[in-house]
């Protein structure tokens, strides 16, 4: 199936501390382990504590059909990590976030089979129930999950997860 993600997009370029060094495409920070480039993930709960998590659409061009944090995405050449959240917020779930509402977790970077990510981490508390709406080039499904379930979600192999959210979720809300 043909992704749906513009592969000429073009993203910061940055070291192993998040510095911006220059740019590239998305096409080539995919495909190389040594292009590190910045993304944001943001770790949405509803009033009731549980976190949302979503299925990556099949159309995506890098772990489609698997699970992931609330929301994630690439923070664009020119952004800075907070206007990337709001934007990639709106974009994937259609949730208006103001960015002094985001709580800033910290940065981790990431090595998998294709790609080194520096994460910048966001919780985000939705301070009443609201509709999201997933945007189907960029998610196939919707859930919100107590934390103790999604501890278990995470360690069962059975569920197709994606490599990073399993780190990034870990590492900033289920840790100890």
């Amino acid at each position: 199936m043909p992704t749906t993600d513009p592969q000429d997009e073009i993203f910061p370029l940055v070291n192993e501390h998040g510095e911006v060094v220059g740019r590239t495409t998305r096409r080539q920070a995919h495909s190389d382990r040594t292009i590190i480039h910045p993304s944001v993930g943001i770790f949405v709960f509803n009033p009731r504590g549980e976190m949302l998590i979503q299925k990556r659409s099949a159309t995506k061009d890098f772990e489609p059909g698997c699970w992931t944090l609330s929301v994630g995405g690439h923070v664009q050449h020119g952004d800075t990590p907070v206007i990337a959240a709001v934007r990639e917020a709106k974009e994937e779930v259609g949730l208006d976030i103001l960015p002094e509402k985001l709580q800033a977790l910290g940065e981790v970077l990431t090595r998998n089979v294709r790609e080194t990510e520096y994460w910048y981490g966001f919780r985000y508390d939705m301070p009443t129930e609201v509709s999201l709406t997933a945007h189907p080039d960029e998610v196939a499904e919707l859930q919100f999950v107590p934390l103790k379930e999604l501890r278990g979600m995470i360690d069962d192999p059975a569920i197709q997860w994606s490599e990073d959210a399993k780190r990034l979720i870990k590492d900033f809300i289920l840790v100890g």
